[in-house]
């Protein structure tokens, strides 16, 4: 079962669509943010107005991209090279009727 994921841009983890509230505002008739992170926007809006936090309490410092992010980026596209050398050598299998391993 492949499940539809999506980029929280609050928290920058990929989550399932059923992590995401629904919303007609939007095109994707999902939220924007996960529904961990308004919950805890929600929470930290309330106890800012209750005088519990100070102004800087939120949103938190914008998180660092790793110092391979590169190696990883150089990674992701191989992999997708050979996902779709992959699915060619399929069509190709179906289309012509061959096999990878001779039967005798």
């Amino acid at each position: 079962m492949d499940i539809m994921t999506k980029t929280c841009p609050r928290c920058h983890q990929r989550r399932p669509h059923s992590a995401f509230a629904p919303s007609t505002q939007y095109p994707s008739g999902l939220a924007v943010w996960c529904r961990a992170c308004q919950a805890l926007d929600a929470l930290v809006r309330y106890k800012r107005q209750r005088g519990y936090l100070g102004p800087d309490a939120w949103p938190p410092p914008p998180r660092p991209e790793p110092e391979d992010a590169d190696e990883m980026r150089s990674v992701q596209i191989v992999m997708v090279i050979m996902l779709v050398l992959g699915f060619l050598l399929l069509v190709k299998m179906v289309v012509y009727g061959a096999t990878l391993v001779e039967v005798s």
